[in-house]
């Protein structure tokens, strides 16, 4: 009883009318908020008749009311104050109902809250018991819009399965149940297999999670993985979990002889990785052998890679560049450009430019590196070398290279022929002394897969 203690519990005139009348008509009493006041700057006398707090400071919804275990014609009505509110004297606590109405009032130990300033860094948790008796129901309504949690709930919450998609891992009971478990703990977690029954009919694949009241489901990408209570480890590719050490082999398609053809794209593929190479330049002829003459490099064919995001059944056009030939011998004519090598719309390799022929001992000019459009990679052929002359010797300039493949070496002497092109996409050599220039390399597209 109030006259009993200091510090006690009162329900109100209003609260004792509102909890008779909801046992008389087996309704509910139906709590919202809890409300705070500093008395006016001294403690309070809490009387039956009142319909306010002396002076009210702050205010929050509860967060549960319960039957008192340790008294049924009891209630226990908890609320938590935010470690940032603060800043006044607790000397009385209000507790109403969602018409507003002043149910109980409570005289407590006075207490300064400090906020986040003063170095209060804890939220503080308040539980209050209203004797009621055993006939009335009173139940708490709680804002939605709340975001603070009781000591109790952030112990035993579980992460739901969605918000864990962010995260590579997840545990999962078992991978070969069909039908769902009759009896689940809120946070089971099941990889559904082929065949599934009754709620999980048409969710092969999908990771079913009992969250206490139904399943919920979630597909999840390739690449995320799964473990077992046995330790099994699995992870996603091509729409199925696969042990780790049973990953799909590793496909390749290579494409080597120059011109079109089409890659289809196998069933189950969403993801092909290219690697291509454009076609290296020919190298440039040099002139008659009385006259010391020689022609230039062909520049390197352009490089590039990536990942092509593809749908099974494509239709992707493989072009492979063949290199350009290089400038006839005794004519000091350049030589020809290589061709582009590509994968659709995806990713094109250009080829590189022919080098130049003499007829004289000029210095001819090197053929230009080949550039390129798409991909995550890419890297410009080499630029032919330009020819030279050494104690009155022309030497023929060496192709360009690309990515993965060198220079051609240069040449001298009578009826020098330049050197056909490092295979792949690299340029020829310059021819010297009445020699023809070097054929430039074929391009090369390699495709891979699982």
């Amino acid at each position: 009883m109030a006259d009993d203690r200091k510090y006690f519990t009162l329900l109100t005139d209003k609260g004792r009318f509102k909890i008779a009348a909801a046992a008389a008509d087996r309704t509910a009493v139906k709590i919202t908020h809890l409300a705070i006041g500093d008395g006016g700057g001294q403690e309070t006398s809490p009387l039956p008749s009142q319909t306010a707090l002396v002076n009210e400071v702050w205010r929050a919804p509860v967060e549960a009311v319960e039957i008192d275990p340790k008294n049924p014609a009891a209630v226990l009505v908890a609320a938590i104050i935010p470690h940032d509110a603060g800043g006044w004297w607790m000397r009385e606590f209000g507790i109403f109902d969602v018409d507003n109405d002043l149910l109980a009032v409570v005289r407590p130990v006075p207490m300064y809250k400090a906020t986040d300033a003063d170095g209060q860094l804890e939220d503080i948790y308040y539980q209050f018991q209203l004797v009621i008796g055993e006939q009335a129901q009173v139940v708490v309504v709680v804002d939605p819009s709340i975001l603070w949690a009781s000591r109790d709930f952030v112990n035993t919450r579980r992460i739901p399965m969605w918000q864990m998609m962010n995260t590579p891992w997840l545990a999962v009971r078992a991978i070969d149940v069909q039908t769902p478990p009759a009896s689940s703990a809120p946070g089971d977690t099941y990889l559904v297999p082929e065949g599934a029954k009754d709620g999980w009919a048409g969710k092969t694949g999908q990771l079913a999670e009992w969250n206490g009241e139904k399943w919920t489901f979630m597909q999840t990408p390739d690449g995320h993985g799964i473990s077992l209570p046995d330790g099994r480890i699995l992870q996603r590719s091509a729409d199925q979990y696969l042990p780790k050490t049973d990953r799909p082999p590793v496909n390749y398609a290579v494409y080597k002889t120059p011109g079109s053809s089409v890659f289809v794209v196998p069933a189950g593929v969403r993801f092909v990785f290219a690697r291509v190479w454009g076609a290296g330049g020919g190298g440039g002829g040099s002139g008659n052998t009385s006259t010391a003459a020689a022609g230039a490099g062909g520049g390197g064919g352009g490089y590039a890679e990536g990942w092509l995001s593809v749908t099974a059944g494509d239709n992707i056009m493989i072009t492979v560049g063949a290199g350009g030939a290089g400038g006839a011998a005794g004519t000091g004519e350049s030589g020809e450009p290589g061709e582009q090598s590509s994968t659709g719309s995806y990713i094109a390799c250009l080829p590189g430019q022919p080098g130049e022929g003499h007829n004289t001992n000029v210095p001819s000019h090197g053929g230009g590196g080949g550039g390129f459009s798409g991909g995550s990679f890419g890297v410009k052929g080499a630029v032919g070398q330009g020819s030279s002359f050494l104690n009155g010797v022309a030497i023929g300039g060496e192709g360009g290279g690309t990515y993965t493949s060198t220079n051609s070496h240069f040449v001298s002497g009578v009826s020098a022929m330049g050197y056909s092109g490092v295979f792949p996409g690299g340029g020829g050599g310059g021819g010297a002394n009445g020699g023809r220039g070097g054929n430039g390399s074929n391009g090369l597209v390699i495709l891979q897969w699982s």
